[in-house]
C-alpha cells in the first residue's frame, strides 16, 4: 500500500482492479503479489470474484484480503462462467479507471502506471504482453509476434481478429456502462474492444506489461497455440459477426452493411459463396486483414485461401 499523503495521491487518478478466479490456486498468490507490488500509488480497490472454486482459491483470496484492505473478496452462489463473472467483478469496482486481471498471469511493476499515462481521452487502452511458461520463465514470444498491435481499430477490422486482450487492458467506467449487459456469446475483452471502437477510440502501449502464462488449464489459449474444430469456428464466426452487425447503427451503417454481408459467407459453403467470399476479402483486404502480420503479397494470397479457410 502506498505511503503517500492524501494530497500527493490526489494527482494520481484512482484505479480499480477487477480480478476473476476459478480453481486458480496454483498461480493466484503469485499474481496477487505482482498486483500489490505495482509502482502506481493510487490503486484504491482490488475486487476479486470467485466463481465457485473447489480448490484453495477462495482461501488464498481471503488471506490477501486480511493482509490488505484494498482487496475485496466475493464468492458466487452459483457458477456464472468467465464472461458474466468479469461483468460482475467490474460492476463491483468503485473507480472511473478499471484494469482487468486474470488469475494466473504476472504483472510487471509499471503496468498500471504505464496504462494510466497512456489512456488520455481513449475509452480503452491496452498493451503488448509476452508469453511465460508454467514456471514463469519467458518463452521469447509476444502477442505482437502473432498480431499487428497498435493499429487504428474500428468495428470492421475487429470483426475477425481481436487484438485487444483482457489481461492487457484498462477501461473507463463509461465504457463499462455502455457495454452492459455483456453479450453471453462474446468474450468480455472482445465485447469491450468492439464497444470502444464503436463509440470512441482505443489507445496502445507498445511495451509488454504482462507475463501471459501458458499452461494446460488456460480458459482461452494464446493465438496459434490450440487446435480448433473448423465447423465450430465457422458457426462461432457467423454468430459473432451477426451479433456485431446487430449492434451497429447511426454512423456505422456502412460497416453494418459490410459486416452483414461478411457474416453470410460463414453459413453457405457452396462454391459460389466461396468465390464471393474471396472477392469480398480481396476488395476489403486493407481493413479486414490489418491485424495480420503479412506483407501485401501474402495478404493477397490469404484472400485467395479464403475459398477454403474458415477464418
Amino acid at each position: 500500500m502506498s505511503s503517500r499523503t492524501s494530497n500527493e495521491l490526489a494527482s494520481y487518478p484512482p484505479v480499480s482492479i477487477a480480478l476473476c478466479t476459478y480453481n486458480g490456486a496454483v498461480f493466484l498468490a503469485q499474481q496477487l503479489e505482482t498486483i500489490l507490488s505495482q509502482t502506481y500509488p493510487n490503486i484504491s480497490d482490488i475486487v476479486c470474484v470467485d466463481d465457485c472454486s473447489t480448490d484453495e482459491t477462495f482461501s488464498i483470496l481471503h488471506q490477501f484480503a486480511l493482509r490488505d484492505s484494498r482487496v475485496r473478496v466475493f464468492q458466487n452462489s452459483s457458477n456464472l462462467g468467465y464472461i458474466r463473472n468479469f461483468e460482475k467483478a467490474m460492476s463491483l469496482t468503485h473507480e472511473s479507471l478499471i484494469a482487468l486481471s486474470d488469475q494466473d498471469d504476472h504483472w510487471y511493476p509499471t503496468k498500471i502506471e504505464r496504462l494510466v499515462a497512456a489512456i488520455g481521452n481513449n475509452l480503452l487502452v491496452y498493451s503488448d504482453s509476452e508469453y511465460i511458461n508454467e514456471q514463469g520463465e519467458k518463452t521469447g514470444k509476444k502477442l505482437s509476434d502473432f498480431r499487428k498491435l497498435g493499429i487504428e481499430l474500428n468495428v470492421l477490422n475487429l470483426a475477425l481478429f481481436n487484438v485487444v486482450s483482457g489481461h492487457t487492458m484498462m477501461i473507463r467506467r463509461e465504457l463499462l456502462t455502455q457495454s452492459m449487459p455483456f453479450h453471453p456469446k462474446i468474450p468480455h475483452d472482445y465485447w469491450l474492444a468492439f464497444q470502444a471502437a464503436k463509440s470512441g477510440s482505443i489507445g496502445f502501449v507498445d511495451e509488454a506489461l504482462v507475463g501471459y502464462r501458458q499452461h494446460t488449464a488456460n480458459v482461452l489459449g494464446a493465438i496459434g497455440t490450440k487446435n480448433r474444430n473448423k465447423s465450430n469456428v465457422l458457426a462461432q464466426t457467423h454468430e459473432r459477426l451477426t451479433i456485431f452487425s446487430d449492434n451497429l447503427q447511426g454512423d456505422h451503417v456502412n460497416h453494418q452493411v459490410l459486416m452483414k454481408r461478411l457474416s453470410s459467407f460463414y453459413v453457405d459453403l457452396s462454391w459460389q459463396k466461396r468465390m464471393r467470399k474471396v472477392g469480398f476479402f480481396w476488395k476489403h483486404q486493407h481493413e479486414l486483414l490489418q491485424a495480420k502480420r503479412r506483407n501485401n503479397l501474402r495478404k493477397r494470397f490469404y484472400c485467395i485461401q479464403m475459398y477454403w479457410r474458415t477464418t
